[in-house]
């Protein structure tokens, strides 16, 4: 369905994408803060068309519908001085400052009137603990905590106070294909919800995918998100376990992957040696991605060179924390 136009045009730059990827690209366009809400969003066919605030990559020039502006509600960063959150499925999930603290309720309300598709919204409270690393979440207004997350074509149930998932990761996600090749036996540590398996699984043609998880209950979000995206079951094998044992008994009895992709959870020891042991000699390849400053970030590379590897960097993202970036690097 088109939407109706307003009777004021305005021109300005805009982007295309497909409906089906439409609420995906305007929730990363808030993120990056270049949406423009004073347009409207038009559907042309299976596309859309998004407004932005300025030229950006793949942006055209195009006259847009003016939104009528007495029902344009202030963005979060208008109106609370916010402008970082997750939008995972149908929850929002963010991190309150201190002096923002006796507003969270009015924050979670207004949000949910800023966006009517979602259901609950959640703050992070206190430090990740426990076995797994899940963030403590509190929830601020609306309710229910599982949902179901659509990135890139997949979906992906997941309860957002019980796993761990970051949809500020999409970007990784979809660059960790190009590096697998046809036929490739590919082990994957941490696989968590099943994200990065399902990925491998749709989009490159490896012989075996494994995904190793400790938290069951990830686990078992995994096995269901596989017959979600209708992947054949003997496409992807995920088991319920801790690498340290599993990669053990596959150094054991000499079983070997031509690549392995170990996503280190934040500030917990590094897998990279468990990874390394059940590498194919000479021709295996680590993924390896990671949150750390700079000197943290030149450091892993000498101990990785050390090992006799060689390292580039595929990906760098900066700004997620102090001095912190998250950074993706091919081992060979």
């Amino acid at each position: 369905m088109t939407l109706r136009p307003a009777k004021q045009q305005k021109g300005g730059y805009v982007i295309k994408t497909l409906r089906e990827k439409g609420a995906e690209t305007i929730e990363g366009l808030k993120r990056e803060g270049v949406l423009d809400q004073t347009r409207e969003v038009v559907a042309d066919g299976e596309f859309l068309w998004i407004p932005v605030k300025k030229k950006i990559k793949g942006a055209k020039k195009r006259v847009m519908p003016q939104k009528k502006m007495k029902h344009l509600r202030k963005s979060l960063k208008e109106e609370f001085g916010l402008k970082a959150f997750d939008v995972i499925g149908e929850t929002i999930v963010l991190f309150l400052p201190q002096e923002l603290e006796e507003k969270a309720q009015e924050i979670g309300e207004y949000l949910l009137k800023l966006y009517p598709k979602v259901k609950a919204v959640y703050k992070e409270v206190g430090k990740t603990k426990g076995t797994f690393r899940v963030q403590q979440k509190k929830l601020l207004a609306g309710s229910g905590s599982e949902t179901i997350h659509t990135e890139h074509g997949l979906k992906f149930k997941l309860d957002v106070t019980e796993v761990f998932f970051s949809p500020r990761q999409l970007t990784e996600r979809l660059q960790i294909t190009k590096f697998v090749k046809k036929g490739e036996k590919v082990c994957v540590f941490f696989s968590g919800i099943g994200a990065i398996p399902i990925y491998l699984a749709k989009y490159t043609e490896a012989k075996e995918i494994i995904g190793i998880e400790l938290n069951k209950k990830a686990h078992d979000y995994a096995l269901q998100n596989v017959k979600l995206n209708k992947i054949e079951p003997q496409r992807v094998q995920l088991i319920n376990d801790d690498v340290r044992k599993v990669a053990r008994k596959w150094e054991k009895e000499k079983r070997t992957f031509s690549l392995v992709i170990l996503a280190e959870p934040k500030n917990e020891p590094s897998m990279f040696q468990e990874a390394k042991t059940i590498l194919r000699e000479k021709t295996g390849r680590i993924l390896l991605s990671f949150v750390g400053t700079k000197a943290i970030y030149e450091r892993r590379i000498a101990e990785i060179e050390k090992e006799g590897f060689i390292v580039k960097k595929i990906f760098e993202k900066k700004r997620l924390g102090p001095q912190e970036s998250r950074y993706l690097l091919l081992c060979q």
